[in-house]
């Protein structure tokens, strides 16, 4: 397993062991002249500081199950970047088909290009083991593409076991993140995501190709649904078998177009056996008719449990498609329109700081939504469930016992 070094002004003909004999370019990457390629569980490194521009990266090799190639930085200072200077990279600034495998992106600032920045497409294939994780990832100018894209490509492929952890994602002209035609086992978690002209993440379908065994949980995201097309922080039409919980959606202060916290179906897409649960929404600004905390439609065998809504226009639709819809648990208050399948609490729930920065929604001692709700199978404490995200005052979150979890 070797590790090799890449910066500016260096040469892709020496042996790119160490700094003083670092490449110039990773190989794969536009303008690459080597000869080497990297095999499992070797490293391949950029210098902190430095910056490559219209060098797009599309690795052409692959590491294994367990020793995966790692694509990283070294040296002090700010994140290496790569820069598509707004051109075009339809197909991904960084680009993933099938065939490259077991590749690990982590501690990278990419940024700025007309459409997508990292793409990761099953063309007739498999693309699997990817990891995208403690990057910064910004900027792109064409309305309609997004910054992170997997997809399986319409049944012609599959992307899957991917990771998308603990990025930070912002100024998207569309999606932040779409998941869909097929991937499975997608974990999306503790990314903060925000400054998005439309979904923060989109699982959309096109109705015969569906996405599955999507795991998203602990992001933050805010400042959603700034385009007339409105959108929502977690929008999932055709997807099946899923979690989503312990979401932040916040902050969205467009009061024209529909805001969604989280949008499961819509566009006559059904979503199946979906659970939504102990999510936080507050501050959605949005009075158009299509605003609401959470929005349910044509969804089958789905479960939305122990969410809190706060300080919202609305707070829940349930549109009457759905089938077999467990709504339990949930606790919205200080919102204008509660609706009939989430409508506000009668008096204060007694959060121990819903006005905060964050805010927190952890019940005082004294809360009259403590043993208020009733037996879904998560675990709780004393005689029966707390309503809302938390259970009980001491501010013990929920733990689920069957989260989707894969290597």
């Amino acid at each position: 397993m070797a590790t090799y070094y890449v910066k500016n002004g260096g040469n892709d003909s020496a042996t790119g062991l160490d700094d003083t004999n670092a490449w110039a370019h990773a190989p794969g990457q536009a303008g690459w002249t080597g000869s080497v390629t990297p095999g499992a569980g070797d490293s391949v490194l950029f210098k902190r500081g430095d910056t490559w521009t219209n060098q797009a990266l599309i690795p052409l090799y692959s590491g294994t199950v367990g020793n995966q190639i790692t694509f990283g930085a070294y040296g002090s200072g700010v994140l290496p970047i790569l820069d598509g200077n707004g051109g075009d990279y339809s197909t991904g600034l960084i680009s993933l088909i099938a065939g490259q495998d077991y590749l690990t992106f982590e501690y990278l600032e990419i940024r700025n290009v007309g459409k997508s920045l990292f793409v990761i497409r099953g063309n007739a294939g498999t693309v699997q083991g990817i990891r995208l994780q403690n990057c910064t990832i910004h900027d792109n100018n064409t309305a309609g593409y997004e910054l992170i894209a997997v997809a399986g490509i319409a049944g012609n492929g599959t992307a899957t076991a991917i990771k998308i952890l603990n990025n930070l994602i912002y100024d998207c002209t569309w999606n932040a993140i779409k998941i869909n035609r097929g991937a499975t086992y997608v974990e999306v978690a503790n990314n903060t995501i925000h400054t998005c002209q439309h979904n923060g993440i989109d699982t959309l379908g096109d109705g015969s190709y569906y996405s599955a065994y999507l795991d998203i949980h602990d992001n933050d995201i805010y400042n959603i649904a700034l385009s007339t097309s409105g959108g929502a922080g977690i929008y999932t039409p055709g997807l099946n078998d899923s979690e989503i919980y312990e979401n932040d959606i916040h902050d969205c202060p467009n009061l024209t177009y529909g805001q969604n916290g989280i949008k499961c179906g819509q566009q006559a897409i059904p979503c199946n056996r979906i659970t939504v649960r102990n999510n936080r929404i507050w501050k959605l600004a949005g009075v158009h008719a299509n605003s609401n905390a959470l929005w349910f439609d044509h969804n089958t065998d789905s479960n939305v449990w122990n969410n809190t809504v706060y300080n919202c226009y609305r707070t829940m639709m349930d549109d009457g498609t759905n089938t077999a819809l467990s709504n339990e648990n949930n606790l919205a208050y200080a919102c204008t329109n509660g609706t009939a399948s989430l409508a506000n609490y009668g008096s204060d729930p007694k959060f121990i700081d819903p006005t905060g920065t964050p805010p927190d929604f952890h019940l005082q001692f004294n809360s009259p939504v403590i043993d208020q709700g009733v037996d879904v199978g998560l675990p709780y404490n004393d005689t029966a469930p707390d309503l809302g995200a938390y259970e009980c005052f001491i501010g013990l979150s929920w733990s689920f016992s069957t989260r989707l979890r894969f290597t």
